[in-house]
């Protein structure tokens, strides 16, 4: 099964005043805030900035950074720094720079704009790439900015798997992230089948039904089925 990617979800006290910083300071489209988020689109992949956490804490491993593919780093950089972002890292492939709340985002050299990938921490990279390769249908490929991660490849998203030795389990600004599909219950048989363990359900939410699933080291991972079981990006 390939499931299509849908979000990140962070999580900030100001949702409002955060997206409005975001879509004047990166290439994100502010589009319609429902009543529980604000929506940034950079192409086809979606931000969503809410006010209460969702997730529980992972224990060992963590969302460490969102990417962000821009023509000119170095201007959007200079450009973040002067409106309250603070530099974190900078090399020649890849600069990370935190937004006025502490959300990292790892900017790298793309021809057009867009998310390009969500970078994860982690005790074991290759075991807990193969896993997502195994249970979402990723596709393992070379991280160009950084060879010693490991990459796996979506439809429209990548993720990268890093190594950390230590980490404290607490509830990070990057929440969680979450993929389309278009039957919940199927791919919810599915997965627990093959023993993927549901903190949440399936479950009605509004007009869509989602679901909630942990990977192995405890981050949760939203499938979301949408009204109609409709995929649609922009």
């Amino acid at each position: 099964m390939h499931y299509p990617w849908h979000h990140v979800h962070i999580t900030l006290p100001d949702r409002t005043e955060a997206a409005a910083w975001h879509s004047a300071h990166t290439p994100a489209h502010r589009v319609a805030a429902t009543p529980r988020s604000e929506n940034l689109y950079i192409g086809p992949n979606l931000l969503q900035i809410q006010g209460e956490a969702v997730a529980t804490a992972p224990e060992h491993g963590r969302v460490a950074r969102i990417g962000i593919g821009v023509p000119d780093v170095g201007d959007v950089v200079e450009h973040m720094l002067a409106r309250g972002g603070r530099l974190r890292h900078a090399d020649g492939d890849a600069t990370v720079v935190e937004d006025a709340w502490g959300t990292c985002l790892e900017l790298v050299e793309r021809p057009s704009p867009g998310y390009t990938h969500v970078a994860v921490e982690c005790h074991d990279p290759g075991a807990l790439a193969a896993w997502y390769e195994r249970m979402l249908g990723g596709i393992r490929g070379d991280c160009a900015w950084d060879r010693q991660r490991t990459l796996v490849v979506f439809d429209t998203m990548a993720l990268t798997f890093e190594q950390r030795d230590t980490f404290k389990p607490e509830t990070g600004i990057i929440d969680h992230y979450g993929w389309y599909t278009e039957d919940l219950d199927v791919a919810y048989s599915e997965l627990s089948n093959l023993g993927v363990s549901f903190p949440v359900a399936p479950r009605q939410f509004g007009k869509v039904r989602l679901a909630f699933m942990h990977d192995p080291v405890g981050i949760w991972i939203e499938l979301l089925e949408a009204e109609g079981k409709r995929i649609e990006k922009p």
